[in-house]
């Protein structure tokens, strides 16, 4: 059987109602309530902006994407004294407080191993030929330099008290390093971003995710009229099943997402 519009609002009304309770589905508008072929001006407008938004933030994507590539030849490398742990990339997503060495965009950055004769075995190297540090900053690792000097070396004999004093300097001299170290880097990357230009870059992905995020939030409250319009709700709701939009857009259960509208007698 050919499905009808009248057809699909029945059965997604029946489909939304408990069992036993029929006599709502008789109760639900026909087809021709809805004003079939005219669409509600609002959500038109609502949905332009949220295509236009959806355009603003792939053009700035590829504005960063433009600006990794063009700016990787100067970007700098975090000194071997400041990695920390591997398989960074594989963390980021939920430590967000702790540091990972990223590139100019803020994607994780890819170290080879290879060169890193101290840190790993040729066997870790062979099965890790590739992967992402955690960092020591400046603030990290002034915090833990500041709790090595306010540390008491221990010693229940003459040398045991001796050792406790020299792990204490040794501490406080690599900690200090590392201090000078993260200062630095952290000043030359920090030079590297103004000059390319990236926080602004980053500033207009942003705001374009805001004015989507805001689009499909209009798109969830204005009623739809025709097919058409329902089309365009379902798309914006495709778009916060992935995560890119508030919840907002979800609340209040189908019927009032989707935005049936009933015209006023």
């Amino acid at each position: 059987m050919e499905t009808t519009r009248r057809t699909f609002l029945g059965g997604l009304a029946a489909a939304s109602v408990p069992a036993g309770a029929g006599v709502a589905v008789a109760a639900m508008p026909t087809a021709g309530d809805y004003h079939v072929g005219q669409e509600n001006p609002d959500l038109i407008a609502a949905y332009a902006d949220f295509n236009a938004a959806q355009s603003e933030i792939a053009a700035a994507k590829d504005a960063l994407e433009w600006l990794a590539d063009e700016w990787k030849h100067v970007w700098p490398l975090a000194p071997e004294e400041l990695l920390e742990c591997a398989n960074a990339e594989r963390r980021s997503t939920y430590i967000a407080s702790v540091a990972i060495e990223s590139d100019l965009v803020g994607r994780p950055l890819m170290r080879d191993t290879e060169a890193l004769t101290k840190r790993f075995t040729p066997a870790q190297r062979r099965s890790l030929p590739t992967t992402c540090f955690t960092l020591w900053t400046e603030d990290s690792a002034k915090k833990r330099l500041a709790e090595w000097e306010a540390y008491t070396p221990k010693g229940r004999t003459p040398k045991a008290l001796a050792n406790s004093q020299a792990r204490k300097e040794k501490f406080i001299f690599e900690l200090t390093r590392r201090v000078d170290l993260a200062r630095e880097y952290e000043a030359a990357t920090a030079r590297v971003k103004l000059a390319s230009g990236v926080d602004a870059v980053q500033d207009r992905v942003a705001m374009a995710g805001t004015r989507c995020r805001a689009a499909c939030a209009e798109i969830s409250r204005v009623p739809a009229r025709t097919g058409e319009g329902l089309r365009m709700k379902a798309e914006a709701l495709l778009f916060t099943a992935q995560g890119l939009f508030d919840a907002e857009c979800l609340q209040g259960g189908l019927m009032r997402v989707m935005g049936f509208y009933q015209p006023s007698i």
